[in-house]
């Protein structure tokens, strides 16, 4: 807040103006009992020395540009944020001139997108696969693939989680049944003064989603009738695009509905996995096996032949032992 004191850089107490804002915000992160466990924020971008040091970026007492880095690296250390900005300068116009807020997105141009690097290798030597077994684990613990699923479905709990979240934090009723719904809904409304906190969840992923079962006893009539109007509330921005408002109840559809698709997808390709890898058996087999079955009647053949046989050394051997017997 604007008249605030804080720390700057060279531990001097300053008051905090429109021209020192981002070295208060610096101070206000890195001094968060909270935030700083998590999170380190910086006046502009920092260079490293010879020893990796941080060495922030000069001159230190004026104002650069914020950038929030996360202390923990990877894709373990990826997290969103936003900053609610309250100009006196901005106005609604109106006859009481409400002061207007604004939203401070991340800046895509100077982001970095948390990745990983997951490989395959022997003797220090990476290796390329392209299929398999092994292709499918590799896909399935790189969060980056297209192929990772269980990326894709814990996503959609995550922004799940998020929105029951914003949503049940807090409301402005406007009256006749309508409501500014969330958090960052009623932050950014004219009306804000009129915000009704509730507090029901906490987290912005499925992991960290708490319920509150605290406030139950501390909330109003009507904090219920807002409450009751949650589940069926067509206008969240669920996935964070604001393309497509839904229902949480819509959207909880939509995760049972992927999930069981791609279930039937998995095990139909299973089937027709198995139905060629038994027909490549069977053809193998056929060609450079021998058929029990086969061999079996060919032995019963054969033996019956050479019974025949035998039988027949036998007749002539006695035909010629009697003519003999005649001559004599």
């Amino acid at each position: 807040t604007v008249g605030d004191s804080f720390v700057d850089s060279g531990g001097n107490i300053q008051t905090v103006t429109k021209d020192n804002v981002v070295q208060a915000l610096t101070y206000k992160i890195n001094n968060d009992p909270k935030l700083s466990i998590y999170i380190e924020a910086h006046n502009g971008q920092y260079s490293l020395d010879k020893d990796g040091n941080k060495i922030e970026q000069a001159p230190a007492n004026t104002d650069h540009y914020l950038m929030i880095e996360s202390k923990t690296a990877g894709i373990d250390g990826k997290f969103e944020s936003r900053i609610i900005v309250d100009n006196d300068d901005t106005t609604d116009g109106t006859a009481d001139n409400n002061q207007i807020s604004n939203l401070v997105e991340k800046n895509m141009l100077k982001s970095k997108e948390a990745n990983n690097d997951i490989h395959f290798e022997i003797f220090d030597e990476e290796l390329d696969i392209d299929g398999g077994k092994i292709k499918s684990m590799l896909d399935n613990i790189d969060t980056t693939s297209s192929d990772n699923k269980f990326t894709e479905y814990k996503d959609m709990l995550d922004n799940f989680a998020r929105s029951l979240s914003d949503i049940s934090e807090s409301y402005i009723n406007l009256g006749d049944g309508n409501y500014v719904s969330g958090d960052q809904s009623t932050i950014l409304h004219t009306d804000k003064a009129d915000t009704k906190n509730i507090g029901l969840f906490n987290g912005a992923t499925v992991e960290t989603l708490t319920f509150n079962k605290s406030v139950i006893g501390n909330l109003s009539q009507e904090d219920l009738d807002y409450l009751a109007t949650i589940q069926w509330n067509e206008n969240i921005n669920v996935d964070g695009t604001g393309e497509s408002n839904t229902s949480l109840s819509k959207y909880l559809q939509k995760i049972k509905v992927t999930v069981s698709a791609d279930k039937e997808n998995v095990d139909y390709m299973k089937e027709t996995q198995v139905a060629v890898t038994q027909s490549l058996q069977t053809n193998y087999d056929k060609y450079t096996k021998v058929n029990k079955d086969d061999e079996m009647i060919s032995l019963i053949k054969y033996q019956a032949a050479y019974e025949a046989n035998a039988k027949l050394i036998t007749l002539v051997d006695e035909m010629l032992a009697t003519i003999l017997g005649m001559r004599r």
